[in-house]
This record gives C-alpha cells, sequence and structure tokens, in this order.
C-alpha cells in the first residue's frame, strides 16, 4: 500500500470513488429511524439467531461460504421465517474444510453474493442479533456489505459466548474464565443441547437458538429481563 493511500485512509479519504447504498439496504436503515424502546422484555423481544461458514479466519483473504438463520419470537424458535444458503464461486482450498462443513472445492449451486447479502438483510431487519462468537461473523458480513457500498449493520448483538460468562461470573472478573468452556460444544454440554448438524451455518444457528433460549431462561431468574438490563 502507498504512503499516500494510507495517509488518506487514516483521514478518512478515499481514492476509490465511493458506491451508491444499494436499494435493499434502504428500507432496512429506514427501520432504525424509530428509537428502541428498552423496557421490552428479553422474552418478548424479536431475535435473528444467525452463524456462517467461511474459507478460512483471515479477514483479508477469506471469504463466507454459507450463511444460516433462525427466528425466535416470545421464546420460540419459528422456522417458517429462517435461511440457508451458500455464496457460488467460493474457493475452498483448506483440505480439512469440507469434512467440517460439507462443502466441497468450486460446489457450483448456490447464490452469488449480492442477493445473499439482501436475503440476509431482508431476514435480519431490526430484530437483535443473536449468535455464538458472531464477531468474527460480523466482521464478514460488514467486509461484504463494505464491497458493495453499504453502511456496517445497525442492530443490537447478543453473544450466547459473553451471556454466558455474564451468568457465570456477574462481578465481571472474566479474567477466571477457561475459553475452551464456552465453546459451542462444551454449551451443548452443558445445558443438554444436542449438537445436531454441527459445523453447518443452518445447523449451528439452530443449535445456537436452542442455547440462547435456555440462557434467556437464567437471565431472568438473574434479573435480567429487560433490554435496558443488558448494560448494566
Amino acid at each position: 500500500m502507498s504512503l499516500i493511500k494510507k495517509i488518506s485512509e487514516r483521514l478518512g479519504f478515499s481514492q476509490e470513488p465511493k458506491l451508491p447504498v444499494p436499494d435493499f439496504y434502504k428500507p432496512y436503515m429506514a427501520l432504525f429511524e424509530k428509537k428502541e424502546d428498552e423496557n421490552t422484555l428479553l422474552s418478548k423481544a424479536e431475535y435473528a439467531i444467525i452463524d456462517s461458514e467461511a474459507t478460512g479466519l483471515d479477514l483479508e483473504k477469506d471469504e463466507i461460504i454459507s450463511i444460516g438463520g433462525v427466528t425466535l419470537i416470545n421464546q420460540s424458535i419459528d422456522i417458517s421465517q429462517s435461511i440457508s444458503f451458500y455464496i457460488k464461486g467460493r474457493k475452498i482450498s483448506d483440505r480439512e474444510a469440507p469434512a467440517l462443513h460439507g462443502i466441497l472445492p468450486d460446489q457450483p449451486f448456490g447464490m452469488d453474493e449480492f442477493s445473499a447479502l439482501e436475503a440476509l438483510i431482508n431476514f435480519i431487519g431490526n430484530k437483535i442479533i443473536v449468535g455464538h462468537y458472531i464477531g468474527f461473523d460480523l466482521k464478514m458480513i460488514n467486509l461484504l456489505l463494505k464491497k458493495y457500498g453499504a453502511p456496517p449493520l445497525k442492530n443490537k448483538v447478543l453473544d450466547t459466548a459473553e451471556l454466558t460468562k455474564r451468568l457465570d461470573f456477574p462481578l465481571r472478573n472474566y479474567q477466571f474464565a477457561v475459553n475452551k468452556e464456552y465453546t459451542l460444544d462444551a454449551l451443548c454440554a452443558r445445558y443438554g443441547v444436542i449438537p445436531k448438524a454441527r459445523h453447518t451455518a443452518a445447523g449451528d444457528a439452530y443449535i445456537t437458538a436452542i442455547l440462547f433460549q435456555k440462557l434467556l431462561s437464567d437471565l431472568d431468574k438473574k434479573g435480567i429481563s429487560q433490554v435496558k438490563d443488558l448494560k448494566r
């Protein structure tokens, strides 16, 4: 990267022409014009539980292969409002990857990434996004949105790993948390969730939704029952 480009990026300038915001993103932005009601009960909120599979963990080189999601409304999983799709044209070179997510290199079927983004945005709307170690998924999605001229996602986000740590350590002394105890497999074992279709986006989203149902119950017992309580 040239020195001029580095300085331009630091100052917030771009040498590349700014892309117009995609049409599918505009109704999504409008959903957030109204201020969120933080008195909403967590048990009554609407959630989009999502998961993605990628070609690897390098944000600069790797890409999303597949996205899965289910909706949780009134603490019930609504399968009728779910998504599961592959993005075609991905190069899967890691020998271990197909064994995990079952997607073969140069798999011919799937959606183009623009249509996949549109489907994802229409699915999540202004729901609260939930995922397990969701940070990486969101970074990948936001990079893809940026590619097409769209701003980052605007939704409130909850991470099931972090929620469990909060339940375990009310004083937020997370330095005592052992990361291996908060993997999706570890929490499934702890909460009695059968991990069906693991390492597929749709399967992991559904498993995370079941885990989140159990966490909502535990949060309520701890007096964390409204959206505003999450900030305490």
